[in-house]
């Protein structure tokens, strides 16, 4: 059983402890020299609204909440990290983070304990070829190694279309990582990333009858890949990347079997004087399912832009726009040279957040979502006729989020 207070005191009491021997001033230097703390805190207040219809979606976890967010808004809204560095050697390092999170009542995001977010054994070669091994944050656009450092990002999240986890996708991975880049002394630099595992994750289903299952599935045999083009002033950055893996567990696939996935994903950041600008688009896929009734492959699209400007040290002001379609291709058995092609899930929408940095390590987010969302419900049909019947409703979401991050 879990007791996340207690296990974060003792690691923070830990962390924090000094040696007790007074007169050995020498290797008490050495020791702080090797060993590094980070932490990071956001605590938030949201609060959401939600117009139209609630029906229970095959993939949609919890359709009466907003990233969690119930109607009457919650306190019950904060991501705690704690990062632990220690260099055996110059070029040979073990990185440790726990993190504790609330995400509302979000049923996978929420009360989930202290959790072991990253532990892996970095080596760097005299060639600059980095290595490490261990659980390791997967390497997935801008935002995905820092998604817990509140402090750096302009919205409480990044976003959760692109970065969202779910259908067998992690922000961590258990393997191995290999990075290197090439062309340092030049005008642009290029990194590149390949790295090579497996990861769990917890997967939420809506019965037919609206209640909610919750099973741990497995991605397998991950392969996957990461460039980064990057000017020397860092001003401007482009990426492509992408992984390929295997499907087991969960719900689904513990009753239809496995399952291909695979995913890929572009991005951009520039900065022009005051001025930020980002994009990432992200593709993922993963089928077949197959059962006596019917076969199913989804696909899922995403995409987000956003602008900021800086007016100066203190306070900033960013825009945002999120998109997300979610696609089912269905075979019935009688008719699998006549696929029909379903949008169980359209959303999108703007999002506006003002940020004010008291100091860099202390920032104060006010942000604001608006979202229009297309369900489609699929409603399979259990004994001749097999006629698939549909029932598309919408929905208009908001929330807003007031979060003070703090980072040490």
């Amino acid at each position: 059983m879990r007791r996340p207070a207690a296990t974060l005191a003792v690691l923070t009491v830990l962390a924090f402890s000094s040696p007790s021997e007074a007169d050995d001033s020498v290797a008490q230097s050495s020791r702080s020299d090797r060993f590094r703390i980070h932490g990071f805190i956001s605590q938030a207040w949201a609060d959401a609204s939600i117009e139209g219809p609630k029906p229970s979606l095959l993939f949609t976890n919890q359709p009466d909440l907003v990233f969690g967010i119930p109607e009457d808004g919650t306190f019950k809204y904060h991501t705690l990290a704690l990062q632990l560095r220690y260099a055996f050697q110059e070029q040979t390092t073990f990185v440790l983070q726990v993190d504790y999170e609330n995400a509302g009542d979000d049923l996978i995001a929420s009360d989930k304990g202290v959790e072991l977010d990253w532990a892996f054994l970095a080596h760097r070669f005299k060639n600059g070829l980095d290595v490490k091994l261990g659980r390791i944050p997967t390497p997935i656009g801008l935002f995905n190694e820092i998604r817990d450092v509140g402090v750096l990002l302009p919205f409480y999240r990044p976003a959760g279309a692109f970065y969202g986890e779910g259908n067998l996708h992690s922000a961590t991975i258990d393997g191995l990582l290999i990075s290197q880049s090439f062309f340092r002394d030049k005008a642009w630099i290029l990194a590149c990333d390949a790295y090579f595992g497996t990861w769990d994750i917890p997967e939420v289903f809506s019965e037919p009858t609206g209640g909610l299952q919750v099973r741990e599935a497995r991605a397998r045999d991950v392969v996957g890949a990461q460039l980064w083009l990057e000017s020397r002033q860092g001003d401007i950055r482009l990426g492509l990347g992408g992984n390929l893996h295997d499907g087991t567990g969960g719900v689904l696939r513990e009753a239809l079997g496995e399952t291909d996935h695979e995913s890929w994903h572009a991005s951009v950041e520039a900065t022009v004087g005051s001025f930020t600008g980002r994009a990432e688009y992200r593709y993922r896929s993963f089928g077949p399912l197959t059962s006596p009734r019917a076969a199913f492959d989804s696909e899922f699209e995403n995409y987000y832009f956003q602008v900021g400007y800086q007016f100066d040290e203190h306070l900033s002001v960013w825009l945002q726009w999120d998109s997300a379609v979610l696609e089912t291709f269905v075979l019935p058995p009688q008719q699998l040279d006549q696929p029909s092609v379903q949008d169980p899930y359209e959303a999108a929408g703007p999002a506006i957040a003002v940020n004010y940095a008291f100091t860099p390590k202390l920032v104060l987010k006010a942000e604001y979502h608006h979202a229009e969302r297309d369900l489609t419900t699929t409603i399979v049909p259990v004994a001749p006729p097999l006629v698939f019947r549909l029932q598309s409703e919408s929905q208009e979401t908001r929330y807003s989020i007031l979060s003070l991050s703090y980072a040490f």
